[in-house]
């Protein structure tokens, strides 16, 4: 099973052309240096602005802030982009018949793939939450400290969804490769595109023009407790999915298998 993980860890560096664990790991330690050279205090004048509501606001924050915002973004489509990827890849590059003369099963052979997106994805949720405490840490009390906040409680849900959406495309991906699997997720994604236009259309927007960060932290503020519960109950609702999907994945796999070597 090691080398199976290792081997997927290969093909991500391979993807990307970089080494990932490198990268990653000097951006956050650049952001929290960063962050301890430039906090959001008072005393720098220069950096200091008044928002809507009157409120001082120190810009170095909202500047951290918004990278902190962008590398959850940019954290979360990489993440993604590897699910369609590594479940292809081997069939690209030919790695299946290479693997059936191992001393393994077709079992851990899938099983590595869900592992390994298991593991991203918790590694994923550190490096957030890493991020998180250095830019809540030398944060001013205020907006930007409350938007920091509010980031960092969806933090799980952030990694609930990620093997969410694995659960749901890693089965598509491997068992009906991957033109295919794209085909379907991308009439999924065209139907969730047609439900939006037509909310847009013909459903009321006026919560649109008045809206704002500010107006979110507030409903999050309101709804702390749900929040809460949903970063409790949703992980386990999900792993039992995660751990179905692989199930179900590795039933239909073993029984194409049969099929072909009965036929």
């Amino acid at each position: 099973m090691g080398g199976l993980l290792y081997k997927e860890y290969v093909l991500v560096n391979r993807i990307h052309k970089v080494k990932l664990t490198w990268i990653l790991l000097l951006l956050t330690l650049l952001f929290i240096i960063l962050r301890m050279v430039f906090p959001g205090t008072m005393e720098n004048k220069a950096f200091l602005a008044e928002n809507e509501a009157g409120e001082i606001v120190n810009l170095l924050d909202a500047i951290f802030v918004t990278i902190y915002g962008m590398f959850l973004i940019d954290l979360f489509s990489l993440l993604n982009g590897w699910i369609g990827k590594i479940a292809s890849a081997d069939r690209k590059n030919k790695i299946e018949n290479y693997m059936q003369a191992l001393p393994i099963t077709g079992h851990t052979y899938l099983a590595s793939k869900y592992i390994f997106l298991l593991a991203a994805a918790y590694i994923g949720l550190s490096l957030s939450c890493i991020w998180y405490i250095s830019c809540r840490a030398f944060c001013r009390e205020g907006i930007m400290a409350e938007i920091v906040e509010m980031l960092g409680s969806f933090l799980p849900i952030w990694a609930v969804l990620f093997l969410f959406l694995a659960a749901i495309e890693l089965p598509f991906y491997l068992l009906l490769g991957v033109e295919r699997a794209k085909q379907i997720l991308t009439g999924f994604l065209l139907l969730l595109a047609f439900i939006c236009v037509g909310y847009f259309l013909f459903g009321d927007m006026s919560w649109i023009a008045g809206f704002d960060i500010t107006v979110l932290v507030s409903w999050c503020k309101r709804h702390n407790t749900a929040i809460v519960l949903l970063n409790g109950f949703s992980p386990v609702f999900v792993l039992l999915l995660y751990y179905g999907s692989y199930r179900l994945t590795a039933y239909l796999v073993q029984k194409e298998v049969d099929h072909a070597y009965n036929g």
